[in-house]
């Protein structure tokens, strides 16, 4: 018997928390068909608050989401953060199609050296 999945694919982050984290998402433009990137963080996959927001960069072939170094070091500050991120495609008005295209644990260690 064949097995069906549609699960997205399991990256799990080890990252800096005073760096920028930049992903790059490679999809092609029947994939993207006209729908919008969106990448969030959350400390629970079924928290309600947003922790942080990737911002997003359409390539050629796909997107550069990006967790920015203010990001990552506000979530650090107090020791280490441990979450969960996902990246997704849908239409700028929500609904259908929409299709996940990553996600996984995000850790972000504390860094030491701060710029002003």
């Amino acid at each position: 018997m064949a097995d069906l999945s549609t699960l997205p694919q399991v990256i799990n982050i080890d990252a800096y928390g005073g760096d920028t984290l930049i992903i790059h998402i490679t999809a092609d433009s029947t994939t993207i068909a006209g729908r919008v990137f969106s990448a969030q963080v959350r400390a629970q996959t079924d928290a309600t608050v947003v922790d942080a927001s990737f911002s997003v960069v359409t390539t050629a072939n796909g997107a550069d989401i990006q967790l920015s170094a203010a990001d990552a070091g506000r979530l650090s500050k107090d020791g280490l953060y441990e979450g969960f991120w996902d990246v997704q495609l849908a239409p700028a008005a929500g609904g259908d199609p929409t299709t996940t295209l990553g996600y996984g644990d995000l850790r972000l260690h504390p860094d030491v050296t701060r710029t002003p």
